[in-house]
């Protein structure tokens, strides 16, 4: 019991709705836009929160999203997955309800379409509740979840230590589909796992693309400009990117990754993220 307590000592759950108002910002008029204009219509645009804590942030994308798809008129099925290790900060997201001073950060529009009120708080509408799965997870011994579109995990890797730090990219890696975005905190960057090196993007948050083949690039203009963080993508072989030699503890944590959670062996030169200037 007193490990537990401990434990539960040391997680930090700060959050808030639409935090870091500039990589929201970014989200709602680049790349949100972007994901639902060409995703398919025949299957779910997924989602996955790593470190959801209470709650906040994931409903705040799941928003974000449910205005985008009304606003381009695509019905488009949102299946967002919230996972935490702290139990009891999964269940107060679960429960949906947070006080009346979430009105300093939810615009009176959102609070009417999403939000009843009722004993001095506000609690989350059926409408954006039904979107989201929050699930207790341990992002490092469980499973990942697959075939996503977007993950968001701010502020949880500068806990890490940089085995796990890239341990934990690589998973996101693997479970990000072609041409998927990586949303990290303020404090973080994807570090380049094939050299070692860690470009760091000085910027006020970091959102990441995986590639299609070849080139890793900004997703716009905007992005190159500095008001959000650096794209990574991944190197397709054969896509012309400079080849480089990856870190022996990267392969083995790739090669672990695949036998854990994929269906076939690791193949040679397995495409991994990496930074952008």
């Amino acid at each position: 019991m007193s490990s537990k307590l401990l434990a539960k000592d040391l997680l930090i759950n700060v959050t808030s709705f639409f935090r870091d108002s500039k990589a929201f910002e970014v989200l709602a008029e680049e790349v949100i836009p972007d994901l639902v204009h060409r995703h398919p219509s025949d299957r779910p645009l997924r989602i996955w929160v790593a470190g959801c804590s209470t709650g906040e942030e994931t409903y705040s994308l799941a928003m974000l999203f449910l205005e985008r798809s009304r606003r381009a008129k695509r019905n488009i099925k949102l299946q967002v997955f919230a996972s935490d290790v702290d139990e009891d900060a999964v269940a107060v997201a679960r429960e949906g309800r947070y006080p009346e001073s979430i009105a300093a950060d939810v615009s009176p529009t959102r609070l009417a379409r999403f939000f009843t009120q009722e004993d001095h708080s506000y609690r989350v509408m059926a409408e954006l509740r039904g979107t989201v799965v929050f699930t207790a997870q341990d992002v490092l011994a469980d499973p990942p979840f697959s075939r996503l579109d977007l993950i968001s995990c701010r502020n949880l890797l500068i806990y890490l230590r940089p085995e796990a730090q890239e341990k934990v990219l690589l998973l996101f890696h693997f479970a990000l589909r072609e041409s998927g975005v990586l949303l990290l905190g303020s404090s973080e960057s994807v570090a380049d796992s094939t050299t070692g090196s860690n470009r760091s993007p000085r910027r006020s948050g970091s959102i990441g693309r995986s590639a299609t083949p070849g080139l890793a690039k900004s997703i716009s203009d905007r992005l190159r400009r500095g008001r959000a963080n650096a794209l990574a993508r991944r190197d397709a072989p054969g896509g012309g990117a400079r080849h480089q030699r990856s870190r022996p503890h990267a392969a083995a944590v790739a090669r672990e990754l695949c036998a854990r959670f994929g269906p076939d062996q690791p193949q040679a030169g397995m495409p991994l993220f990496r930074g952008t200037d």
